[in-house]
């Protein structure tokens, strides 16, 4: 970074900053991608079956 008068240049930094945001929060979303997992319809089914027993434990 270049420094002006002894201090960092404020529009260089930001700039620095907003690449490697960026490149952070890209990152994490390649390895998801990669991991996600096929829904199956028992998942769907023990879902189903999970929200139910919540429900009675709520309105019970």
């Amino acid at each position: 970074m270049k420094l002006t008068n002894g201090k960092i240049d404020r529009r260089r930094m930001l700039k620095n900053l907003a690449v490697a945001g960026a490149g952070a929060t890209v990152a994490p979303v390649r390895t998801l991608s990669a991991a996600t997992q096929e829904i199956t319809d028992r998942d769907i089914a023990n879902f189903a079956l999970n929200l139910e027993y919540l429900e009675a434990e709520y309105y019970l």
